[in-house]
């Protein structure tokens, strides 16, 4: 009796302790991809940060144009941003502490699904709150503003930073690595929204990258564009456009990233997602650096 049940603890351990290897397998199954797609969406955030620089010098000329010898007399504090360029002006800060979120996001993420410590989760949490912040401060200073010549940034951007607030400090206070897995999954449909909210940006970035080609062409006698200007807004259109295949890949890669701390999800789905989503950014990520060189060159 003793005998044969010490043989079928022998054999429960065993069988216990295939299952712990076997999932450690499944849980480890597409942490490469999942580092080829973080790699991937710092490429997209180094290219964001190119873009945005033009974008900043563009929405500070914009907004100091029209009333560039009223605001010469006077100095209002609540403006400092558009007066100086040594920081972002507020829309372009909003743009960019946004994307700075979403890849403060991923590497919680990453984290997870690499097996990091709870307490080097939580010294994460601080970066993606501040990025959050800050980009929150900035949407509500355009949002709240009657000057006309403050640039606006989308309604879905908006959107998307007002569902974000209440998931601000929240993460704080986590001590555990599950709790961690359900804050991600509580934070995701917010952070999916930013880079929703940025890609509805687009129409206005549009807009403020070309504002001094297409304020050109209303002024002309015939309304039509010169050769040069053409080219400039159809080099700044390709460079969006390539902007936006980028958003659209990130947010296939978020997805699927997702999927990898939700329990439903198959080890192959999320590989294969993670993978689609970081050809993609690569491809796009390169074409956005050629029509960023082109733009330098002119």
């Amino acid at each position: 009796m003793g005998l044969q049940f010490y043989l079928r603890l022998c054999a429960a351990a065993y069988w216990v302790l295939c299952a712990v290897l076997l999932s450690g397998c499944v849980s480890s199954q597409g942490t490469a991809e999942f580092e080829s797609y973080r790699a991937a969406t710092l490429k997209l955030s180094e290219t964001s940060t190119l873009i945005l620089d033009q974008h900043a010098v563009q929405e500070r000329a914009l907004f100091l144009k029209p009333e560039s010898k009223q605001l010469a007399l006077k100095f209002d504090p609540d403006l400092a941003s558009y007066y100086t360029d040594t920081v972002d002006p507020p829309a372009t800060r909003a743009f960019r502490n946004a994307f700075q979120a979403v890849i403060a996001y991923n590497d919680l993420l990453y984290g997870l699904s690499s097996g990091q410590t709870a307490d080097a989760l939580t010294a994460k949490i601080g970066t993606l709150n501040s990025s959050l912040a800050n980009s929150i401060r900035s949407a509500d200073f355009l949002s709240s503003s009657t000057l006309p010549q403050r640039v606006a940034i989308s309604a879905g951007l908006q959107t998307a930073f007002f569902q974000v607030r209440p998931l601000l400090r929240a993460g704080l206070g986590l001590r555990s690595r599950q709790r961690f897995r359900e804050y991600l999954i509580a934070f995701y449909p917010a952070t999916r929204n930013l880079l929703v909210g940025l890609r509805q940006s687009t129409s206005n970035m549009f807009l403020i990258l070309n504002a001094p080609e297409l304020n050109r062409i209303r002024a002309s006698a015939t309304g039509q564009p010169s050769k040069e200007d053409l080219e400039h807004i159809v080099t700044y259109r390709r460079l969006l456009a390539n902007w936006v295949i980028l958003i659209d890949a990130a947010i296939d890669g978020l997805d699927a990233a997702k999927r990898s701390i939700d329990a439903p999800a198959s080890p192959a789905d999320v590989v294969g997602g993670l993978t689609t989503a970081t050809e993609e950014l690569n491809a796009a990520s390169l074409a956005a650096r050629r029509d960023l060189a082109a733009l330098a060159a002119k």
